[in-house]
């Protein structure tokens, strides 16, 4: 058997460097050629660093400012599932890629308010989904 490609064959699909939509465990070291996928399919890349000793209204709020969330937003966990749903509303961008650096590391916050902080991100990409945006979610 012959590993030489035939006339007309085309190559094998490299895998891209961003997952589909979701919540994913991420590699910070992977950015770059997570940046540029993200840039391919047009979405916008936002970046929130939770810092080393996050509290939970702390990384809310940095959430709510890297994506210019309105001034009404609560900064609760219930202001931050109806502000990702009113991203479906917003144009020019096919979707975005929230990229929570150091949410795994983050020792001050505790599991549970870690997985509800998932959870509600993991719901508005379903429902961002449904209305034809993609949300990615990274975490490191």
């Amino acid at each position: 058997m012959s590993d030489r490609k035939t006339e007309g064959e085309l190559p094998a699909p490299s895998a891209p460097a961003l997952p589909q939509r979701g919540v994913h465990g991420w590699t910070a070291g992977a950015n770059e050629a997570a940046r540029r996928d993200a840039g391919a399919r047009r979405l916008r890349w936002v970046e929130v660093d939770v810092g080393p000793e996050p509290d939970r209204r702390g990384i809310l709020r940095a959430i709510g400012k890297a994506l210019a969330f309105p001034p009404h937003y609560g900064a609760n966990l219930d202001a931050l599932h109806d502000c990702l749903g009113e991203l479906a509303q917003r144009d020019g961008v096919a979707g975005w890629v929230v990229m929570l650096s150091g949410l795994r590391h983050a020792g001050a916050l505790d599991a549970a308010t870690r997985a509800a902080l998932l959870e509600v991100f993991e719901a508005a990409c379903e429902e961002l989904a449904a209305a034809g945006r993609e949300l990615v979610v990274l975490y490191d």
